[in-house]
Order: C-alpha cells, then sequence, then structure tokens
C-alpha cells in the first residue's frame, strides 16, 4: 500500500510539469524550444496555450510546459509541438523567489500574452527574460532566422490566462 501511494505521488510530481495541450494526430506542427533563463533557485517558467485571446479554456487549449529550476521540474528546455497554421495564444508566467529567512523573501512574478500564427515545420525557441523595476520581456524567434514571427502580436495579459490546472503559475 505505501509502495503504491508513493508511485501515485512521484506520478503527479513528474507530470505536473508535463503539458496537458495536445494536438490532433494528423495535424500540420510547428516546434516551441521554452527555454528557462533564471540561474536562481527556485524559479520557473510556465507556459500556457490557448485558441482565444480571453484565455478561455476549452479542448484546444491547456498547459505546454513548465520548465524552471525548482525541486519539482526536471527540465530548463524542452521542445513541444504546437499545430501550426492557426493562431494560438501563448501565456508565459515567470517566477522567482529570493531573499533569506532573517531578511525575509521576495516573490517576483511576470506574466505576457502574446499571439502568432506557427508556419509548419518551423521551429521556433521562446524565453522569458526578468528586465528592471519586476517586468519581464517575452523573445519569441524563429530558430533558423532568429526573427519574430511576422504576425506576433503582444497582447494584454488576464488573470485566467496563468489558470489551468493542479499545479497553476
Amino acid at each position: 500500500m505505501l509502495n503504491q501511494s508513493l508511485l501515485l505521488i512521484s506520478t503527479l510530481l513528474i507530470t505536473a510539469c508535463a503539458g496537458s495541450y495536445k494536438i490532433p494526430e494528423q495535424a500540420d506542427s510547428a516546434e516551441i524550444t521554452i527555454v528557462h533563463s533564471l540561474p536562481v533557485f527556485p524559479s520557473s517558467t510556465t507556459v500556457n496555450v490557448f485558441d482565444n485571446e480571453a484565455c478561455q479554456q476549452n479542448e484546444r487549449s491547456g498547459r505546454l510546459a513548465k520548465v524552471g529550476n525548482d525541486t519539482m521540474i526536471k527540465d530548463k528546455i524542452v521542445t513541444i509541438k504546437v499545430q501550426a497554421g492557426e493562431p494560438i495564444f501563448l501565456a508565459s508566467h515567470l517566477w522567482k523567489e529570493s531573499g533569506s529567512e532573517q531578511y525575509g523573501y521576495l516573490n517576483f512574478h511576470c506574466s505576457n500574452l502574446v499571439s502568432f500564427t506557427p508556419q509548419k515545420n518551423v521551429q521556433y525557441k521562446m524565453k522569458a527574460k526578468a528586465v528592471k523595476n519586476m517586468q519581464c520581456e517575452l523573445q519569441i524567434v524563429e530558430k533558423k532566422s532568429q526573427l519574430p514571427p511576422i504576425d506576433l502580436t503582444l497582447l494584454k495579459t488576464r488573470e485566467a490566462c496563468n489558470k489551468t490546472g493542479m499545479f497553476d503559475l
């Protein structure tokens, strides 16, 4: 019984970092490599995908990936297939904690929402980076050209964009 409980807990922890977003088997696809940019421990980058700007959940939305430097996250870089030829909305959330028990802890959170139409067989690289004044920026480029997608649009993020499951943010 104890072994079964430990196996279930281990499975939940490992799969919590995997994405819930899936594309149809026969669909044209593109790849997005998501890179966590912060070396500090603990920190993470979470990326959720939607088919609408309001981040309403449906069968084409979900957790794309969670990468970082944390005890529950195993990868700092992950490559995910996304459906090509249709606009997607990517919500990223960058988090880090710093400080000490003596002086207190500071949590840094920032979010971005962008949209673009992935092109068939194109590889993209995505990285959220912390910048000054508690802000962050999201970089998405085509790996081959190192240029952003031509239709990349920065949108106003919503709280709903970072709520997709048991281990939000």
